[in-house]
């Protein structure tokens, strides 16, 4: 053992865990283990390395990552254990323990000795020609795979690549033991249309999938829901693909926040400066599709950001995993998620019954009962449902952070003549002009009737009911307008607080509410200061900029 190092201890759970794996492999000769994403997969199983070596058997491990494959050398050099590395631009060793990329070890089985023990990492992707190749060119091996999902990225099972499973403890259970972080799940309403999205290979077509992602308004929200949430602190962004990831990156850079796309083309060098650049504070936001949503750690993170929906459990869970792992200061994971994903695989923690034989299609009747606060964006289970709007009664009974009871609306007594009905009807189709808009048309708002039509409206969920049925909007718009409407009011309120947020960092959609709040401070837009008349010219002078840029 290296004296520099301290002695690794396992955890019970990873003790019983061990266990259960040895007494699985005296049965069968193929046995894959299930250990939620933080749990300590790699410990487990180079603590099982480290056994069968000191017994002079060989053992290849084999992963399909080089940021894997590094981390695998590091946790058996921990537990003093001497190995060798099959990856491209190295010479081969005699070590009777090897860590090897399974792009490499292809082009090499054949001048390689069949280990005793083969262990697939992330084994999920087991089902690759990559890794039959190698399973069929060593099939005297045993084979240990070892995954936080037990079945493809399309649900199917991994029953004709393994016996056997063995389950670990479930997240639930880590979380309950402080070994993974508690969390919040968060879901700001949406206005994402995927009717028009296929499905190719079990999941949703990427290049359709981009393409709905980008007409919506999912991307301003992302920036705006970060900073109302995870400000300042470091997170994860999921994105579609490659092209996506740098999209976004980009939206966070425009609006003044360290951000960073990391893909599978970068030189090594470049991603590893972007996630050390995470972990020490240089870059508050990472975003990428696949490269960090499985197998390798990342530094720690207080949450991430969802912008991909997926039809697939294995990808959801593997993505969310990144953010579980425990905080410092022992605060919870939060996870905003954007497209709806809750909606169909329910939290991380759900208890879920893993089978070799694949995870059964889901119909509506199998959906999670799940609902999320349409104010405070929190996603409980439905049975703590108190009202179809307002379902946050929370789950540990507090009222929503974000509700405002409504005063009562009594009738209203004024002069005037009356009107034949008749007469109004005939004249033409009625306008709808409810006694809140003073006066104006829900139906002809524009300009400046509009802004300040929202303003009348502000956070009450039945006047924005009645907007969006007078303009005719798709159903939910109230929705998110509410929820845009507490953001833009979040960062309105920060430019005004110690923190002074330059104009530069406020959202388009916040300068025009800025305007009026300055306006409003000084008693009308005719009574506006010298100071505040420069500060309104300036504001102005940067929405029309951005339009501008825009168009």
């Amino acid at each position: 053992m290296d004296g520099s190092l301290p002695p690794v201890t396992l955890r019970p759970y990873q003790e019983t865990a061990v266990a259960d794996i040895r007494a699985a492999m005296r049965q069968h000769r193929r046995v894959l283990f299930c250990l939620p994403t933080g749990g300590g997969k790699t410990v487990i199983f180079s603590y099982l390395t480290g056994e069968i070596s000191r017994k002079e058997k060989r053992v290849i491990i084999v992963a399909h990552r080089i940021e894997i494959v590094r981390q695998i050398s590091r946790a058996l050099t921990r537990q003093g254990i001497e190995h060798g590395m099959i990856v491209s631009g190295l010479p081969g060793s005699a070590h009777p323990v090897k860590v090897a990329m399974v792009q490499t070890l292809v082009n090499r089985v054949s001048g390689v000795r069949e280990p005793d023990l083969l262990i697939c990492d992330e084994a999920h992707h087991s089902v690759a020609g990559s890794w039959d190749t190698i399973k069929q060119a060593w099939p005297r091996a045993f084979h240990l795979g070892v995954t936080a999902t037990p079945q493809r990225l399309d649900g199917k099972g991994l029953g004709h690549a393994f016996d056997t499973l063995v389950l670990g403890p479930n997240p639930k259970e880590l979380i309950d033991l402080g070994n993974l972080a508690d969390y919040e799940y968060l879901a700001p309403p949406n206005d994402l249309d995927l009717s028009e999205v296929h499905t190719r290979a079990g999941d949703y077509a990427v290049d359709e999938l981009k393409e709905a992602v980008e007409k919506s308004t999912i991307l301003g929200d992302a920036v705006i829901h970060y900073r109302r949430y995870l400000d300042g602190k470091p997170a994860l962004v999921f994105c579609i693909n490659v092209a996506h990831a740098h999209d976004v990156a980009s939206r966070f850079l425009a609006a003044g926040i360290p951000a960073a796309a990391v893909d599978g083309k970068m030189k090594q060098r470049d991603r590893d400066s972007i996630l050390s650049g995470l972990e020490e504070g240089r870059i508050k936001v990472v975003c990428s599709c696949d490269l960090i949503s499985e197998g390798f750690d990342v530094p720690e993170v207080a949450g991430c950001l969802l912008l991909r929906p997926t039809q697939s459990l294995t990808l959801f869970l593997q993505q969310v995993g990144r953010a579980l792992r425990p905080k410092r200061d022992g605060s919870k994971a939060v996870i905003l998620d954007h497209v709806g994903n809750y909606e169909i695989h329910g939290f991380p923690d759900d208890t879920r019954t893993w089978s070799l034989d694949g995870r059964p299609k889901q119909s509506r009747d199998t959906a999670p009962a799940v609902t999320a606060c349409k104010l405070c964006f929190r996603v409980m289970h439905a049975p703590v449902i108190h009202s179809p709007d307002f379902p946050c009664g929370g789950q540990d009974g507090e009222v929503c952070p974000y509700r405002e009871v409504s005063p009562s609306r009594e009738i209203e007594e004024v002069d005037g003549d009356l009107v034949d009905v008749k007469t109004l009807r005939d004249a033409g189709p009625a306008l709808t002009c409810p006694a809140w808009a003073e006066g104006l048309a829900l139906e002809n708002a524009k300009g400046r009737d509009w802004f300040r039509l929202l303003d009348l409206a502000g956070t009450d969920p039945e006047r924005l009911k009645e907007i969006e049925k007078a303009k005719g909007y798709k159903r939910g718009w109230w929705q998110h307008q509410l929820a845009k409407t507490y953001g833009i009011q979040n960062e309105v309120d920060r430019f005004f607080s110690d923190e002074a947020v330059p104009i530069s960092e406020m959202s388009t959609d916040a300068l025009w509410p800025l305007i009026r709040a300055i306006q409003d401070m000084e008693g009308g837009p005719d009574q506006v200061g010298e100071c505040n008349g420069e500060l309104i010219r300036q504001l102005r002078a940067e929405y029309h900029r951005r339009k501008q840029q825009a168009a």
